[in-house]
C-alpha cells in the first residue's frame, strides 16, 4: 500500500469518522484530510477506511448537486488520489472517485480537462470493465461531447460512428446517454457538411424525443430546427419551408417569438422562401426577424449575418437596388471581420453588392468591384471554379451596360461553356447566364440565336424551377418579345 504523509494530526479528523455527511457540506476542508487518511489506514482498520472513503464521496456529490462545483472538483481530485494511492489505479472505488470528478469538470465546461481526464480514464475502464460496458460506453459519449465542445466536430462526428451503435444495443435506443449522443452526432454533422447523414440521425431521434420529452417539449423542438437547417442545406427548400410554416406558429407560442430556437428557424424560412422565388415574402420575412436575430443572436452572429444575407439578395431581386446598398456594405464590413477579407460569405457580399451598384448605373464601382473579386476568386478557387464564373458573368453584365456588347458576348459564351461543362445545362446558373447571353445578342439585333437561347433557357427553367419562379416568368416574357 503506497503512504500518503500527511501534517495533520490525526486527532484533529477522527472525530470526523462519525460525523454525518452535511447536507450543504460546509466541513469540506476537514473532510478531504479525513478522506485522505485512507491511505495511512492499516488493514486492521479496513471498515473505517471504507466508511471514511463512502463519507468522503457522499460529501462531494453534496457540493456537486449544491452546485458548489470549484470545491467539489478540489474535493473529487483529492479523493481520487488517495483512492488511487492506497487502493490503486485500477481498483473500482478509484474508478468511481475519477468519473465523478470527470463529471464536476463537465458540469464547469471545462471541456479540454474532460478530454484530458477521459483520455487516462478511458483505458482503465475498458480494462477493469470491458470495452463495451454501459459505463465505459458512457464515458465515451462524455469525450465525444468534449470534443464537439472544443470545435473537433470531425473527430466528434467519427467517434460517434463507432460508439453509438454500440450504446444502442447495450444500453438502448431510448437510453438518456444515447440519445445525447446522437443529437451531438446530427449536429457535428450539420457542422462539417454532412447533412444526408445529419438527417438521418435527426428522423432517428424525433420519435424518441416526443416518447420522452413531449411533442412541444424544447428537445424536441430543437431537434425539428435542426431537421429543416439539414434540409435547407441539402437544396430541399419546399420541404423545409412547409416544415417551418408548421413549426414556426408552435416555437412562437411554446418559447416565445425571441426564443433563439425560433429566430433560427424564421432565418431558414427566409432562406427556403428566397431559394424557392418568393422574393417579396423573403424580404418582409427578413425586416420582420432582423432586429429580433440582432438583439437575440448579436449583429455579427453568423446565423444573423445569413439573414441580412438573404434579405440584401432580396432586395437587389425585387430591384430595390437602392434600399439594398446600405445593409450591403454592413453585411460587407462584418463579414470581413467575422470571417476574413478573402472569405468566401465576403466574396458572396461584395459581389451581390457589385450586381446592386451595376442596376443603379454605377458601373464604374460595379466593374472595379468585380474585378477585384475575381483576382481573389481566381487565385483561391480557380478560374473555371463556379464562383468565379458568376464572378465573370456580372463583370460580362456590366460591360454590356457600358455598351461593350462584342467583348460582353464573348465572356457570356465563355462563361456558359464552362457551366454547361461543369454544372448540367439545366443548372439555374447555368440557365441564368443563358439568358444573359440572349439579352445581349437581342440588343446586337441577332434575334434569331436570342431566341434559340431564350427558348432553350426557359424550357429548361419550367422543368427544374417550375412555372411560378421569378427566373421563368422573366423568361417568358423575354421569349415574347423576341417572337414579337
Amino acid at each position: 500500500m503506497h503512504v500518503i504523509f500527511l501534517r495533520l494530526p490525526l486527532r484533529s479528523v477522527l472525530p470526523l469518522l462519525h460525523a454525518p455527511v452535511p447536507t450543504r457540506p460546509t466541513l469540506m476542508k476537514p473532510l478531504l484530510a479525513c478522506l485522505l487518511l485512507l491511505a495511512t489506514l492499516c488493514s486492521s482498520a479496513s471498515h473505517a477506511a471504507e466508511d471514511i472513503s463512502q463519507r468522503a464521496y457522499d460529501a462531494v456529490v453534496a457540493l456537486q448537486n449544491a452546485r458548489r462545483y470549484e470545491e467539489a472538483e478540489e474535493a473529487a481530485r483529492a479523493l481520487t488520489v488517495a483512492r488511487g494511492q492506497a487502493l490503486g489505479g485500477t481498483n473500482k472505488s478509484t474508478l468511481e472517485a475519477w468519473m465523478l470528478l470527470t463529471q464536476i469538470i463537465s458540469l464547469q465546461d471545462k471541456v479540454a480537462d474532460v478530454e484530458a481526464q477521459l483520455q487516462e480514464l478511458l483505458p482503465l475502464l475498458s480494462k477493469v470493465y470491458g470495452a463495451e460496458h454501459p459505463e465505459t460506453l458512457k464515458y465515451k459519449a462524455y469525450l465525444i461531447v468534449s470534443l464537439s465542445g472544443q470545435g473537433r466536430f470531425a473527430d466528434a462526428a467519427e467517434m460517434c460512428r463507432s460508439v453509438l451503435p454500440l450504446l444502442a444495443q447495450v444500453r438502448g435506443p431510448s437510453d438518456k446517454i444515447t440519445r445525447l449522443t446522437r443529437a451531438t452526432f446530427a449536429g457535428c454533422l450539420i457542422l462539417v457538411g454532412q447533412n444526408a447523414e445529419a438527417e438521418t440521425q435527426l428522423r432517428k431521434q424525433l420519435p424518441l424525443m416526443v416518447k420522452f420529452h413531449g411533442a412541444e417539449s424544447r428537445e424536441t423542438l430543437s431537434c425539428h430546427s435542426n431537421l429543416i437547417l439539414t434540409l435547407a442545406n441539402q437544396g430541399k427548400y419546399a420541404e423545409a419551408l412547409k416544415s417551418c410554416r408548421t413549426f414556426i406558429p408552435i416555437f412562437t407560442r411554446v418559447l416565445g417569438p425571441e426564443d433563439i430556437e425560433t429566430v433560427h428557424t424564421r432565418i431558414n424560412l427566409g432562406r427556403c422562401l428566397l431559394e424557392l422565388g418568393k422574393v417579396e415574402e423573403t424580404a418582409e420575412e427578413c425586416l420582420q426577424v432582423l432586429p429580433i436575430s440582432e438583439r437575440v443572436l448579436g449583429a455579427e452572429e453568423p446565423e444573423n449575418l445569413q439573414c441580412l444575407f438573404t434579405l440584401v439578395k432580396a432586395l437587389v431581386a425585387l430591384d430595390k437596388c437602392a434600399e439594398a446598398v446600405e445593409p450591403c456594405r454592413r453585411l460587407i464590413s462584418s463579414e470581413t471581420r467575422v470571417f476574413g477579407a478573402e472569405a468566401l460569405h465576403t466574396l458572396w457580399g461584395r459581389r451581390i453588392l457589385a450586381g446592386a451598384l451595376s442596376k443603379l448605373g454605377q458601373l464604374d464601382e460595379a466593374a472595379q468591384e468585380y474585378r477585384q473579386v475575381l483576382v481573389i476568386s481566381q487565385r483561391l478557387f480557380g478560374p473555371d471554379q463556379q464562383f468565379t464564373l458568376a464572378i465573370r458573368r456580372g463583370l460580362a453584365s456590366v460591360l454590356s451596360a457600358q455598351g461593350r456588347k462584342p467583348e460582353a458576348e464573348e465572356e457570356f459564351r465563355t462563361v456558359l461553356a464552362l457551366q454547361e461543362r461543369g454544372l448540367g445545362a439545366e443548372n439555374e446558373d447555368t440557365l441564368n447566364t443563358c439568358q444573359l447571353l440572349a439579352l445581349c445578342l437581342m440588343q446586337q439585333h441577332k434575334t434569331q440565336e436570342a431566341l434559340l437561347h431564350a427558348q432553350r433557357a426557359l424550357t429548361a427553367s419550367q422543368k427544374t424551377l417550375g412555372k411560378d419562379h421569378r427566373d421563368t416568368k422573366a423568361l417568358q416574357l423575354l421569349v415574347k418579345e423576341l417572337q414579337g
